[in-house]
C-alpha cells in the first residue's frame, strides 16, 4: 500500500511553499503533478528497497514523506511557479533529501515504525526509568556494544 501512497498533492505542494496558485491553470496543474508524481517515484523507490511497501506507516513517517516529497518536487523539478531558491539553497535540499532517502533504504531509520540504526530508543527508555543513574546506562551501554562486536 505504502508505494502507491500519495504522500503530497498539489495543496500541500502550495501551502508548504507558500506560493502563489488560485487553481485555474491547467498547465500548471499539469506541471505540479508531474513533478510530484516523479517525486513520489523517489520515495516509492526507497521504501521499496526497505521492503516498507506492505507496511501501515505511522503518521509521523507519512509527513516526513510528505516533507520529502514537496522538497524533491521544487527542487530537482524546476516548477514555473515553484519557490525561488539559490543554487546552494537548491544543492544543500538535494543533499538533504538524497541523505533522508539512503537512511530509508539502508533501514538507519525504519519506515515501519520500528527502531533503525539511528533511533536511540533503549539509551532513552533508560534515562527515563527511575532509579538508573548515568553509571548504570553507560555500562548497560558497553555491554550492548560488546555484544554486537563493536568493541573486539
Amino acid at each position: 500500500m505504502s508505494c502507491s501512497q500519495v504522500f503530497a498533492t498539489i495543496g500541500d505542494y502550495v501551502s508548504i511553499w507558500r506560493i502563489p496558485f488560485d487553481g485555474s491553470s491547467e498547465e500548471l496543474i499539469a506541471e505540479l503533478q508531474i513533478a510530484l508524481d516523479m517525486a513520489h517515484g523517489n520515495i516509492y523507490m526507497a521504501l521499496a528497497a526497505a521492503d516498507a511497501c506492505e507496511c501501515n506507516l505511522p503518521t509521523y513517517t507519512v509527513k516526513h514523506l510528505k516533507k520529502l516529497v514537496v522538497i524533491d518536487a521544487a527542487v530537482k523539478f524546476k516548477v514555473s511557479c515553484g519557490p525561488s531558491l539559490s543554487d546552494e539553497l537548491r544543492e544543500t535540499y538535494i543533499d538533504h533529501i538524497t541523505s533522508e532517502l539512503e537512511n530509508i533504504t539502508t533501514l538507519k531509520v525504519d519506515p515501519c515504525g520500528g527502531t533503525g540504526s539511528n533511533t536511540p530508543a533503549v539509551g532513552v527508555a533508560e534515562q527515563l526509568m527511575p532509579g538508573i543513574n548515568a553509571t548504570q546506562i553507560l555500562n548497560n551501554a558497553l555491554l550492548r556494544n560488546q555484544d554486537n562486536g563493536e568493541n573486539s
